[in-house]
């Protein structure tokens, strides 16, 4: 809503001047007010009432034509972009809230994932070694049993 109540500031600084210049009334018509806003008349409702407790708007009504004409005020405002400044500080609020959230969690989830990666990698290599033992001592068992065949042998040898 702050950022239509720039362009609605806006958009009456430039008519305002406009009428100036060709010597017309200062207001501008509500249903001009409307095409430029796109909106309906409840929206219209919400972005007008703090620009009226604020004095930066007027109404105005001279025979049968009826619309809004800016104050004093109102100029300052939009010269100082009180209502986009408040819609951008609003904007990097938000961010900033997201940023704050997202980061911790972004971590959180690339931490997880390189400590599954560690302990994959981790489980590999165990299983590794453990085949390696586990060959060790097949061929060590296999050994054996030559010695011991060859013991009796040997002893075999020696009784005869």
């Amino acid at each position: 809503m702050n950022l239509k109540r720039h362009k609605l500031l806006k958009f009456l600084t430039k008519e305002t001047l406009k009428n100036e210049l060709n010597k017309n009334e200062t207001g501008v018509d509500y249903s001009l007010i409307y095409n430029f806003l796109k909106c309906n008349k409840i929206e219209y409702l919400e972005i007008t009432t703090t620009l009226f407790n604020n004095n930066e708007i007027q109404r105005y009504d001279v025979g049968n034509k009826k619309g809004l004409f800016i104050t004093d005020k109102g100029i300052e405002s939009y010269t100082n972009r009180k209502y986009y400044n408040i819609f951008i500080n609003v904007f990097l609020d938000y961010a900033k809230s997201f940023v704050q959230i997202f980061i911790p969690v972004f971590s959180l989830i690339i931490a997880y994932i390189a400590l599954t990666i560690k302990l994959d990698s981790q489980k590999k290599q165990y299983e590794k070694e453990l085949q390696e033992v586990k060959m060790i001592l097949k061929q060590q068992q296999i050994n054996i049993k030559e010695l011991e065949e060859h013991k009796k042998t040997h002893y075999n040898l020696k009784t005869e």
